[in-house]
């Protein structure tokens, strides 16, 4: 045997060793989660997370082995314990959920959440060959959870409608915009309907719900907050309870900022003469970072982006800021303002924790 088989074999060994730890590190993770289930302790505590991330950076550094590459296998150990965590964590209530729009992209991952969650689901959707219910009024009646999937220009219609049929169940969107259908959110809390507003922050490509984000809005229901809420803990979902009112400023920037950076990149790139092979071969690691992400919106829905942009009352405000920064950038870049150029590089560094 060459000496490059034996050095391959040591490491096929040492690959086995670390997939008997992994086995050992879910098989405790189990016994955790089944403890949190009987104690009521929420899957995920980002407390310890940081503390194990630390925890395997320092075993790193002991070993002489990169720290990037400790918090990587750190974050990859996390996510399994919290995936295998989330299998117990399951609800032991079986609920029956309407996603009206069930059709849709969101409505779609939607229904397939709510079903490998174990709860009986039906769809409500002229574009679907599935539809478990034949009216909104039947659906209204029969369904413990109603949720609104459908596009930001139908829901408001769709909520009036809802509403109007008073359901005992728990009734909740998902639209990216809230201010279109604010007032409507607001009156069903008011005549006493378990309302509130969700987004999840991710599309339909999620896998999973490990470390993603959603907004829960809270539109004067505290019981259907709770209710909402419920409906995805034990997921390793990171939830954030807003008032509905603060939303869209919050989605102006999350969104509608991070959209236009984007948009503004790729028309640029589009405009440059280049070709996109040229640049995607001469890239640096930040630009094909960036043009990752330009590329992803490139082919997503325009008319849902422009609505995000069109229907956010505060969107104007995002963009105008933005508008300012690109030009402070170009003058300080060409017009020579180094100490300038400095400065805004220097309030990143302290806006994301890097100065004091």
């Amino acid at each position: 045997m060459s000496d490059i088989d034996s050095l391959r074999e040591r490491i096929a060994d040492a690959d086995q060793k670390l997939m008997d730890a992994l086995a050992e590190r879910d098989s405790v993770a189990r016994d955790i989660g089944r403890h949190k289930r009987e104690n009521g302790i929420p899957i995920r505590n980002l407390e310890v997370e940081e503390e194990v991330v630390k925890r395997y950076e320092m075993l790193a550094r002991e070993r002489e082995i990169d720290p990037r590459t400790a918090r990587d296998m750190a974050q990859v150990a996390i996510r399994d314990a919290v995936e295998v965590q989330s299998w117990i964590m399951m609800p032991l209530e079986t609920r029956k959920v309407l996603v009206i729009g069930g059709a849709g992209k969101m409505g779609s991952w939607l229904v397939g959440y709510f079903r490998a969650r174990g709860h009986d689901v039906k769809i409500l959707d002229p574009a679907s060959e599935e539809n478990g219910v034949e009216s909104l009024e039947e659906g209204a009646k029969w369904a413990d959870i109603l949720v609104v999937a459908t596009p930001i220009s139908s829901t408001r219609k769709m909520l009036e409608d809802v509403i109007d049929l008073a359901p005992e169940g728990l009734v909740f969107d998902i639209a990216s915009i809230k201010g279109p259908v604010l007032d409507l959110l607001r009156q069903g809390c008011s005549r006493g309907l378990r309302m509130c507003s969700v987004h999840p922050m991710f599309g339909p490509d999620a896998p999973s719900l490990y470390d993603r984000n959603i907004l829960i809005c809270d539109c004067g229901s505290k019981e259907a907050v709770r209710e909402a809420i419920e409906m995805f803990e034990g997921t390793g979902a990171l939830m954030l309870e807003v008032e509905v009112e603060a939303h869209d400023e919050l989605m102006s920037f999350v969104l509608g900022l991070s959209h236009a950076v984007s948009l503004a990149f790729f028309k640029a790139l589009s405009d440059s003469g280049f070709g996109f092979q040229t640049l995607e071969r001469s890239g640096s690691t930040t630009f094909r970072k960036q043009m990752d992400t330009s590329r992803d919106v490139a082919f997503e829905n325009p008319e849902l982006y422009y609505d995000i942009q069109n229907r956010n009352p505060s969107a104007g405000r995002a963009l105008a800021l933005l508008e300012d920064a690109v030009e402070d950038i170009r003058r300080a870049a060409v017009d020579g303002d180094k100490a300038g150029f400095v400065e805004i590089m220097e309030r990143g560094r302290r806006y994301f924790g890097g100065i004091d």
